[in-house]
């Protein structure tokens, strides 16, 4: 299962560790975490690796004094986003410093709110708003902690700033997480005098409108933390992170269902001794990947472990990672080809070294006899699916050619309305095509190289599954792009 692992070590005694990874649409990957040296300086790294795993470029940012960096977020144009927080001489502000594709810093923000600020997850939405969450410190000798969101344009104009708390004491937000519909989900913890923390979902709309507010019901009587977020096209939010299930810290999943993102779908995972989930991705198809650290008798150190669940919450695999010493899986993120990374730390030596691990995704294979289908212009070429069984073309589309498309062919029920979804390897929907059946039960629709919905396709592999009226695709078929 395992692609490949590769690690990142300046060397000079300094430690390197990440806490957030993202990919873009053509698969290379993005970190941001900390460089740690032996003068017990710290700065934000913020590194690019292609897909292979290969080192494109790194960046330290340390803001005159010292800097720290706990998310990244890219765009659809291929700029970086690193979040953190700087030291300001007398205090912490939170800190956005953004990239270009090649690495060259275009600005950077900081924000003072008179105390300490200090910024943790990161996101952007597809209209290339950035946000940045995490807390502020409001009350009299500092000792009241509020959550802080920022929302930023992308020239770096402060759009507007945000404060949640609940238990009036420590409040921190860890993650968040934009979607397609316009909401933006946040996820952290509250904290009262004398309490176990509170985990909390905070929903708001573009204008940071609060939508919904609630409490994480994982087990009452013991901290609880998030350490992870994510969103699938359908909307459903799910959180990972750290709980007193057992008598140990043990994963916890849970999941928020629009439209009133009511909590539920709990499952944990216990390995016997301390757990920590700390990152969290999830596919269209209601499948949800969890990261984290396990304590393991057996190899004598903490070890990552990360497993996939189903969309029925049953457990599909575990993969854990041992790198000899210490090892911390911090993030986990789908590639647009399938694979699932992970970025961690992982000790080496005398020191923590960056460590991101490649796992192949199994994938669908296509089915069903045949190999007929006509040839569209442009490149496209037509499939046929009937009720039941299924025919696959060899289905390229040159995403150069002028007009390529792929056009969809169904029969089902005279007059009945049928529909074709396209997935990416990674099993991300891309779009939904609505079929109207004629009165012989036969329709068709195209699926253009610039996709619909907003969703562009790029040098990949795909699929389809036909549905409705009638129409019945038993196993889906692979539509494959390239330029």
């Amino acid at each position: 299962m395992e692609v490949w692992s590769k690690g990142f070590d300046e060397g000079n005694s300094a430690s390197e560790a990440p806490f957030a990874v993202a990919c873009d649409a053509s698969g290379s990957l993005y970190t941001a975490g900390m460089k740690f040296s032996v003068a017990l300086e710290e700065d934000l790294l913020a590194m690019k690796w292609d897909r292979n795993g290969n080192v494109l470029w790194s960046r330290t940012f340390d803001g005159g004094k010292r800097a720290y960096g706990q998310g990244v977020a890219v765009d659809l144009s291929g700029s970086v986003y690193a979040s953190g927080w700087s030291h300001n001489g007398a205090n912490y502000d939170m800190l956005l410093v953004k990239y270009d594709g090649e690495g060259r810093e275009l600005w950077t923000r900081s924000f003072n709110g008179g105390t300490h600020e200090q910024a943790y997850g990161v996101a952007v939405d597809p209209s290339g708003s950035v946000y940045v969450t995490g807390y502020t410190q409001t009350g009299t000798g500092g000792n009241v902690d509020v959550w802080l969101t920022l929302k930023y344009a992308q020239d770096g104009t402060l759009m507007w700033s945000r404060t949640f708390g609940k238990h009036w004491q420590y409040n921190r937000a860890d993650c968040v997480v934009a979607d397609s519909s316009g909401y933006v989900h946040v996820a952290g913890y509250c904290r009262g005098i004398g309490t176990y923390e509170d985990p909390w979902l905070l929903t708001m709309d573009a204008a940071g409108n609060e939508v919904v507010s609630m409490s994480i019901t994982v087990v009452s009587g013991s901290g609880i933390y998030p350490g992870g977020i994510a969103v699938n096209a359908s909307g459903t939010v799910f959180i990972a992170g750290q709980a007193a299930v057992t008598a140990n810290n043990d994963y916890f999943i849970v999941e928020a269902t629009p439209p009133a993102f009511g909590m539920g779908g709990l499952v944990y995972y216990d390995a016997g001794g301390f757990d920590s989930a700390r990152g969290v991705a999830a596919d269209d198809l209601g499948n949800r990947y969890v990261t984290g650290m396990i304590t393991n008798a057996a190899t004598g150190g903490p070890d990552w472990l990360t497993i996939k669940y189903d969309r029925f919450r049953n457990i599909v695999w575990t993969v854990t990672y041992n790198g000899g010493g210490t090892d911390y899986g911090n993030a986990v993120v789908l590639d647009p080809f399938g694979d699932l990374v992970v970025a961690g730390q992982s000790h080496v030596g005398c020191c923590d070294e960056v460590r991101i691990v490649k796992y192949h995704m199994e994938t669908y294979t296509p089915g069903g006899g045949g190999s007929t289908g006509t040839t569209d212009s442009g490149g496209g070429t037509a499939v046929t699916v009937e009720p039941g069984k299924m025919k696959v073309a060899p289905n390229v589309m040159d995403l150069s050619a002028a007009g390529a498309k792929v056009t969809f062919h169904l029969r089902g029920d005279p007059g009945g309305t049928a529909e074709v979804r396209i997935y990416s390897s990674a099993q991300r929907l891309m779009g939904t095509l609505s079929v109207q059946l004629d009165s012989s039960g036969a329709g068709q629709a195209d699926y253009p190289k610039d996709g619909v919905g907003g969703r562009r396709p790029g040098p990949g592999s795909y699929y389809a599954v036909a549905s409705g009226g009638g129409v019945k695709s038993t196993k889906p078929f692979f539509v494959v792009m390239r330029r």
